[in-house]
């Protein structure tokens, strides 16, 4: 079998690619060369197959390559988007996409919901963040075999959702299970998710990047503070920027500032891992919308400053992962 092919036999799949290509390639048709809709063979797994190291049923899902130089050997950055989907044109993805494309950076845009047919917020709790670490690998698989794409320097950027796999891609005990062999070269957390610690987190094999806002109201700050410095001390390359007064999603030009206040926010409750499960660190228990920890009410916009800065930190970190 080849290790990618251009169009998928699913419907449903198809479909979504269809739409990812739309949507995402809008807005750069000067800014890369080639764009190729891949299928990326991955799995359905629970938290508990997660945390005990099993393999669950297979899943194909899509992401859409745009190749920003001509020939081989191209650096690419894989981009796992945040709780609401890949969105459209002039989003937290899209401009991403296009910015890095801009810089001769390649990126691979992952689909990981259409396929698993989530397409609203009501469809959320069937897909733990967690559970997206095996598209991480699947992704990475994908870009190794591909031709054109250098596979040791592949870096992998999260949202949001996409975090968890974005961050602990990198860890050892994922890449065993998960993994064929092949490492990210780095790992980046855009307003990630920083509450949930899991058994050797500190255990990563790259450098790992955090880009957050201090003013986020659906994801702790003070989380990935912390996580960074542990990181750090653990002797980890580890680095982390805040932008002041920066809300979720600030880096996307498209989103509309918009306040949800009946919005439960589990952003700032702490979970660990404890025999094979996640439990809520203060009862000791699975995690449910009546612990204390819950916020009520969240917001999201965009911040032009914060973009730019984050852009240019991004930059820069992956500019010098890939000169190595």
């Amino acid at each position: 079998m080849k290790p990618y092919r251009k169009f998928p036999f699913n419907r449903r799949l198809t479909l979504a690619l269809a739409a990812l290509g739309t949507c995402v390639a809008s807005t750069a048709q000067a800014q890369f060369v080639r764009e190729e809709i891949l299928t990326v063979e991955s799995m359905n797994v629970s938290i508990a197959e997660v945390l005990n190291g099993q393999k669950g049923t297979k899943m194909t899902l899509g992401g859409l390559l745009r190749l920003a130089k001509p020939g081989p050997n191209q650096p690419v950055v894989v981009i796992f988007h945040h709780a609401g989907g890949i969105g459209g044109a002039r989003g937290t993805v899209d401009e991403w996409s296009n910015f890095l494309n801009e810089e001769g950076i390649s990126t691979f845009v992952v689909d990981s919901y259409s396929p698993r047919g989530i397409n609203s917020a009501a469809d959320l709790g069937k897909f733990p963040p967690i559970t997206r670490i095996p598209d991480a690998f699947a992704a990475l698989d994908v870009l190794t075999k591909h031709p054109l794409v250098d596979s040791k320097k592949i870096i992998i950027m999260g949202q949001s959702h996409g975090t968890l796999a974005a961050i602990y891609s990198g860890l050892e005990r994922f890449q065993k299970v998960y993994g064929s062999g092949q490492k990210f070269a780095a790992h980046i957390s855009i307003y990630g998710i920083c509450t949930v610690r899991v058994q050797g987190d500190e255990a990563t094999t790259g450098p790992v990047l955090f880009l957050h806002g201090t003013a986020d109201t659906w994801v702790s700050i003070e989380a990935c503070r912390e996580y960074a410095q542990r990181l750090k001390s653990a002797g980890k390359a580890a680095q982390m920027f805040e932008y002041e007064g920066a809300d979720h999603l600030f880096d996307g030009p498209s989103v509309q500032r918009r306040e949800f206040p009946a919005a439960n926010i589990s952003g700032w409750c702490n979970q660990q891992e404890a025999n094979g499960a996640l439990q809520n660190t203060a009862t000791g228990k699975p995690l449910v919308p009546s612990d204390a920890c819950f916020r009520k009410g969240a917001s999201i916009g965009f911040n032009e400053p914060a973009m730019l800065k984050a852009h240019e930190h991004g930059l820069a970190f992956i500019k010098e992962v890939f000169s190595k």
